[in-house]
């Protein structure tokens, strides 16, 4: 095929959210373009197109490569002040801020945003799509006034310009939704967010990766309010559509399953929660057993047993992220009382040194794993005070005891 047929393919597939077909047809457009050493134009256009769905499947170097390569030829082309360009450092922007590298983000979209206004004006749809990534940035950073003032600016730019259901409103919808939710003014985020799904269904359908953005601050928003009912809808219609486009170790799958367990957990839907939480510790061992996501899954694993008085499998699954949180050397004090909390409650519940629970609260984890070591080793034990005597250490009291 030629390279139009190519690019155009994999335009079309980019926007139905078919990632992984588009990139193939832009590394073949990618390649004819190349072999055509007078036409970097179209080179220029495939490695932008390529960075974008590198973005959308998290795999950031070969996004930035895409992407720098892409602004190199425009730049060269053209110049440096002009609408290709400025929508190449628009998407490194974007990419930048995926990433957390704030600064840089930062940086990409002011610079996006003054050649717009420069080029289309001051009130340009083009602009006005800036100010609604660079609001964006300012969510990510909790920098919520900042944000809304800017998603504000931006949505009645394109109220006024596109009319109030144009799909090009639908990101500002949602963005403000996440604003809204995060400053719990619920009732307004609902109105945006419901607003930004009307407008996504009537123009994508019913199952299109850009909806389930919005089903995502929806239930999100649901469950901060406690309606953990209506948040588990939207999350199961949200991780259906996203497992339908998005390789399982996508981020936005990993936090959807992790939501949704939750929300199965505190509806006391026990066969749903175990089922989610396993999922998503299968998914999270194979990006790295020493991930955060890891952790997370095998401990909400461990509650949901306690929770279920299977009492032997949350032991077996405490002392899996206990022993994953000294190996990975994460430090987290709060999740550790917790699991030991929870580590009381299965030996009380398999009536294994009932003592133990008491003590529990003063002492630390290397304590508590010496004297467990001990109390096995001599079941008719029971004391353990005396248990801690016989290990040569006593265990100190807690800032968090002593405080009480």
């Amino acid at each position: 095929m030629t390279w139009e047929e190519n690019q155009t393919n994999g335009e079309t597939a980019y926007s139905h959210g078919q990632y992984a077909e588009a990139a193939r047809y832009f590394a073949i457009a990618i390649g004819v373009a190349e072999a055509d050493a007078d036409d970097n134009e179209k080179l220029a256009d495939s490695l932008y197109f390529l960075g974008k769905v590198f973005t959308h499947l998290e795999d950031y170097p070969k996004a930035e490569s895409a992407l720098t390569k892409a602004l190199a030829i425009r730049g060269k082309a053209g110049g440096t002040e002009n609408a290709d360009v400025a929508r190449i450092i628009e998407q490194l922007g974007t990419l930048y801020l995926n990433e957390r590298k704030y600064a840089q983000s930062e940086s990409m979209l002011r610079r996006a945003l003054d050649m717009r206004r420069k080029l289309f004006g001051e009130e340009s749809t083009q602009a006005a799509e800036s100010l609604a990534v660079l609001g964006g940035l300012h969510i990510s950073q909790n920098l919520l006034a900042d944000g809304e003032f800017l998603l504000k600016q931006a949505l009645n730019l394109q109220e006024k310009l596109l009319g109030q259901e144009d799909l090009g409103l639908a990101p500002t919808l949602g963005l403000l939704a996440l604003c809204k939710m995060r400053l719990k003014d619920y009732s307004r985020a609902h109105e945006y967010s419901r607003r930004a799904l009307a407008i996504r269904e009537q123009a994508l359908g019913n199952d299109h990766p850009d909806i389930a953005m919005t089903l995502h601050i929806m239930a999100s928003t649901a469950m901060a309010q406690g309606d953990f009912k209506k948040a588990s809808g939207y999350y199961e219609r949200t991780l259906a559509i996203r497992e339908r486009y998005l390789p399982p170790t996508h981020s936005g799958v990993i936090s959807v399953l992790k939501a949704l367990g939750y929300t199965y957990l505190r509806q006391h839907e026990f066969q749903k929660a175990e089922l989610t939480f396993q999922k998503l510790e299968s998914v999270a061992f194979n990006i790295n057993v020493h991930s955060k996501e890891w952790c997370d899954a095998v401990r909400n694993l461990a509650h949901l047993y306690v929770v279920e008085r299977r009492f032997e499998e949350g032991e077996h699954y405490i002392y899996r992220v206990l022993d994953q949180y000294e190996s990975a050397k994460i430090d987290n004090e709060a999740c550790k009382q917790s699991l030991e909390a929870s580590l009381v409650r299965c030996y009380v519940g398999q009536k294994k040194y009932i003592d133990l629970a008491r003590e529990l609260p003063n002492i630390t984890s290397t304590v508590l794993s010496k004297a467990r070591k001990k109390l096995e080793a001599s079941p008719s034990v029971t004391n353990f005070k005396g248990v801690l005597a016989s290990i040569g250490r006593k265990a100190p009291v807690s800032d968090v005891d002593a405080n009480h």
